[in-house]
């Protein structure tokens, strides 16, 4: 298992959501810790499309559909990701 908190230090936090407010944008965790973003992301699932799979099933057009997908990412200063499936924890 990947120790993120050892990896991203104090940028890591892990806990479950128990308020969102989308005015303010902070979200409240269990803990008690309210954390700022500038953007936020909901990952309960889906069937698709998502990062870690590409729309095309081209392997040129793929790569450029994820680079694309990374410098939409480097856009934000602060990402809060809610989810922690198999895709969120795979482009973090």
């Amino acid at each position: 298992m990947i120790n993120f908190k050892k990896s991203f230090g104090d940028s890591f936090e892990c806990g479950n959501v128990t308020n969102i407010d989308l005015d303010s944008r902070t979200v409240r965790l269990d803990n008690g810790k309210t954390i700022r973003y500038t953007d936020l992301v909901i990952a309960v699932g889906s069937n698709g499309p998502f990062p870690t799979v590409a729309e095309n099933p081209n392997v040129t057009e793929s790569a450029e559909e994820f680079k694309q997908l990374g410098k939409e990412i480097e856009k934000a200063t602060n990402i809060i990701i809610v989810g922690g499936g198999t895709s969120n924890m795979t482009i973090l």
